[in-house]
């Protein structure tokens, strides 16, 4: 306080509920990141700062549903038993579900895929940690088309610390806040070694007796080097696996990885001979680098994020991917499938209306885009039907051009 240098000594609790109770008896001096609301803030003794970030709000469904929470007036949602902050969200944005409460977030995660909830809630910037447990389970993150403040908890008594961090919200810059969260819950997110164990049990016994099997072997034979090189290479995969991460930090959506391993997966099903009706829809933000010139990189990512927020708002029941820079695609399936045409419109139509209020150039949403849809006849493959789209979203690039001032 008197070298006017603030620093935190992080402590982590394994629910909400003890970080309250570790507050009230004075162990920590502020808890993050918490979302509640007035009434439970006054009744239990807590001032809310302004938020530091706003995040995503993301429901895990079963993927063979893809449910809209929004739709399901009587679902069941599980929530881990201590996340009050869960619980009065739900009870705020979502009063007309039911609550189901479980001991943690694996078994809310298991009584989702097993049918006994319909839906689980999480931020975006978690996704990374639940990721690898969320494809055992077969289950998928769609946006909920809502965010949830992140603030700081401080006891009522503690004027002085509130008056800090509320300042303290309003000097860190948005995009350092973001990095910084999308880093520690991808770092939570790795896959370990006992991860992996526990996942293919079975294989481990079994490359556990061809080690002993190649020891035996190495004994009588001198097969040591081969014996290494084969070491080295299964650490190298387990490496690769825990490095990767599918949400794009700026956005919140996925990221050009997931795209690859999505339209992978696609096709694996196309080559098995599923009938599958889907179309790639490409999106290109105009105008970034001016802004990025002009304003300064910063407002080019306000810019980026409100041409995202629109695309996930209008597709919200479509896969939205961040490819590159300035460019996102889409996936349609089922109902937005057959109905791409008329998001389409609806899409442009919401575009001219955000740009007849915006005040500064980087709250504009100017995006070219294009849609193409499979044809069995013609595609020989996913990418062959992102090439069109790719061809297209140019096309319309060029007539928007000749059409307005794009720079």
């Amino acid at each position: 306080m008197l070298t006017g240098v603030l620093t935190f000594e992080p402590v982590s609790f394994e629910t909400v509920e003890q970080a309250l109770n570790a507050l009230k008896n004075g162990d920590v001096d502020c808890i993050f990141p918490t979302n509640f609301n007035d009434y439970f803030s006054e009744n239990n003794g807590i001032l809310l700062t302004p938020p530091l970030t706003r995040t995503a709000l993301y429901t895990v469904v079963r993927s063979t549903e893809q449910k809209d929470i929004t739709q399901e007036k009587s679902a069941k949602i599980a929530v881990s038993n201590g996340d009050a902050n869960m619980g009065y969200i739900i009870k705020e944005q979502y009063h007309e579900c039911e609550i189901a409460y479980f001991n943690d977030t694996l078994e809310c995660l298991k009584a989702v895929s097993d049918g006994k909830a319909d839906f689980f809630l999480i931020s975006s910037y978690r996704y990374n940690s639940i990721g690898r447990i969320c494809e055992k389970y077969h289950l998928i993150a769609l946006d909920s088309g809502k965010d949830i403040p992140f603030c700081f908890a401080v006891d009522d008594k503690n004027i002085e610390l509130y008056s800090i961090l509320a300042k303290t919200t309003n000097i860190i810059p948005d995009s350092y806040v973001n990095n910084t969260l999308s880093h520690y819950f991808s770092e939570e997110g790795k896959t370990t070694l006992l991860d992996l164990i526990i996942d293919n049990i079975w294989f481990v016994i079994a490359v556990v007796v061809v080690i002993i099997a190649m020891l035996m072997l190495i004994i009588v034979q001198n097969r040591l080097i081969h014996a290494e090189k084969k070491a080295n290479e299964n650490r190298r995969i387990a490496d690769d696996l825990s490095r990767k991460v599918y949400v794009d930090a700026l956005t919140s959506v996925r990221n050009k990885g997931g795209y690859n391993d999505y339209i992978k997966i696609l096709q694996e099903r196309l080559d098995k001979g599923e009938n599958i009706k889907f179309a790639v829809c490409m999106f290109d933000c105009d105008d970034l680098k001016y802004i990025n010139d002009k304003y300064g990189h910063e407002k080019g990512d306000e810019y980026l994020k409100a041409a995202s927020s629109l695309i996930c708002r209008i597709f919200q029941r479509g896969l939205v991917f961040r490819v590159g820079g300035d460019e996102f695609t889409c996936i349609l399936e089922n109902e937005e499938y057959e109905m791409r045409d008329e998001l389409v419109k609806k899409f442009e139509e919401e575009s001219e209306a955000i740009n007849k209020t915006a005040n500064n150039d980087w709250e504009h949403v100017n995006v070219s885009f294009g849609i193409a849809q499979y044809d069995p006849q013609s595609d020989s493959s996913v990418i062959d039907t992102a090439a069109r789209a790719d061809e297209k979203m140019y096309e319309n690039k060029r007539k928007r051009k000749a059409g307005r001032n794009i720079r």
